[in-house]
């Protein structure tokens, strides 16, 4: 490589440095445009995500009511009373 080849290639190493923080504010303005654009989506999918983990909740608290209430039948079928905690 020639010396003027040389010079050149570390002149535009240069002129890259001085770009490095306007190039770093125009990502950092693309990114928070782009977050503004994706925020009603982001949102959506929580509504959603809340609204799925408020069936699952309802979901377990319904089967254990059932199987309570099944309990409950069966011993009211089978004539039992409950064990006393104290020995006679």
């Amino acid at each position: 490589m020639s010396d003027d080849a040389h010079v050149q290639l570390s002149n535009s190493v240069i002129s890259l440095d001085g770009l490095a923080t306007p190039v770093t504010k125009l990502i950092e303005k693309l990114s928070d445009g782009i977050g503004v654009l994706y925020r009603p989506h982001q949102i959506k999918n929580l509504a959603e995500a809340e609204v799925e983990a408020a069936k699952i909740k309802v979901r377990g608290t319904q089967a254990t009511e059932g199987f309570l209430e099944y309990c409950v039948e069966h011993w009211q079928r089978q004539g039992c009373r409950p064990a006393s905690p104290f020995p006679h």
